[in-house]
């Protein structure tokens, strides 16, 4: 059966690079979990917390910059592989959105993997979904 996560985080306002350690610091705990978690959800806008006001501008990230960043996070962690969903605020072809990434990091596949355990699929981490 797939172990599920859920972190309530309080993200700084308008502090992205904080905000991504501590999503780190939280798979930093989950790398202790024993067994391990499939899949952790943050909160929406965990990434610069809420009410940014006229501050979207600044704090929002591509998905692919989103990505990149938990990846370095996870790896720092010495985390297993896991799947991640982080709500943020994404810029797309100069438009913002109010975004949610859904991604593998290590080795981690919802796709590929037995029930109970993601790390057992054999795919590159990558993004899987982000709208």
């Amino acid at each position: 059966m797939p172990r599920l996560a859920i972190a309530q985080i309080r993200p700084a306002k308008g502090e992205y690079a904080a905000n991504v350690q501590r999503i780190g610091g939280v798979l930093a705990q989950l790398a202790k979990l024993e067994p391990a978690v499939d899949l952790v959800v943050f909160p929406e806008t965990a990434t610069s917390g809420y009410f940014v006001e006229g501050g979207v501008r600044d704090v929002a990230v591509t998905a692919g910059t989103l990505f990149r960043d938990l990846s370095l996070q996870h790896e720092a962690a010495q985390a297993p592989p896991l799947d991640v969903a982080v709500g943020f605020y994404e810029v797309f072809q100069n438009r913002f959105y109010n975004s949610c990434l859904y991604a593998s990091l290590g080795n981690a596949s919802p796709v590929n993997a037995s029930p109970g355990n993601a790390s057992s699929g054999n795919v590159s981490p990558a993004t899987l979904h982000s709208s």
